[in-house]
C-alpha cells in the first residue's frame, strides 16, 4: 500500500521567526536572509505540496503584503494568507476556521510562531504548534517542523 500524498501546511508568523532581535542581514527591512534560506531549504526538503500560510499581522496591511509577495515570489514559495482581514479575536480561531474550510483535503500542518496565540489551549492545534525561541527559525527548529509534518 502506498503512502498518502498529502499537503504540508506551514502556518507561518514572520516577526520572531524570519527575523529576530539583532538581525543584521535584512531583506526588505523585514526578513533575515539566513532565515529565508533556512525556510527555502525546509520547503524544498518537504516537497512540492508544501504551502506556507502567512499568519503574521503583517498580512493585514497592503504595503506589508506587497513586501511579502515580492520576497516569497522571489524564493518561489507556494503561499497564501490566512486572511487579509482579522476574522476572529485570536489567530487560533482563525486557523481553526481556515482548516474547517479545507477539511476535504488530505493535509498535515504545523504552526510556526514565536508567541502562543492560544494554540496550546486549542485541542485541534496544540500538538502542531512549534514555538520559536529567541533566535527565530534555526536548523534545529526546521528539524522539528519536518518531524511534525512527517
Amino acid at each position: 500500500m502506498s503512502e498518502i500524498d498529502y499537503y504540508k501546511l506551514i502556518f507561518l508568523d514572520i516577526d520572531g521567526v524570519l527575523n529576530s532581535s539583532g538581525t543584521t542581514d535584512l531583506v526588505e527591512n523585514t526578513f533575515s536572509l539566513s532565515k529565508l534560506n533556512l525556510l527555502q531549504d525546509l520547503v524544498l526538503s518537504l516537497g512540492e505540496k508544501t504551502i506556507i500560510v502567512v499568519i503574521s499581522d503583517r498580512r493585514l496591511y497592503k504595503a506589508e503584503r506587497d513586501t511579502i509577495d515580492k520576497v516569497f515570489n522571489e524564493y518561489k514559495f507556494a503561499y497564501t494568507y490566512l486572511s487579509i482581514k482579522r476574522t476572529h479575536s485570536s489567530r487560533s480561531k482563525e486557523i481553526d476556521e481556515f482548516l474547517s474550510q479545507i477539511k476535504n483535503l488530505q493535509y498535515r500542518f504545523v504552526i510556526v510562531d514565536d508567541i502562543d496565540h492560544d494554540y496550546s489551549k486549542n485541542n485541534n492545534l496544540n500538538s502542531n504548534f512549534c514555538k520559536m525561541g529567541i533566535s527565530g527559525l534555526t536548523k534545529e527548529e526546521c528539524k522539528k517542523i519536518k518531524e511534525l509534518l512527517g
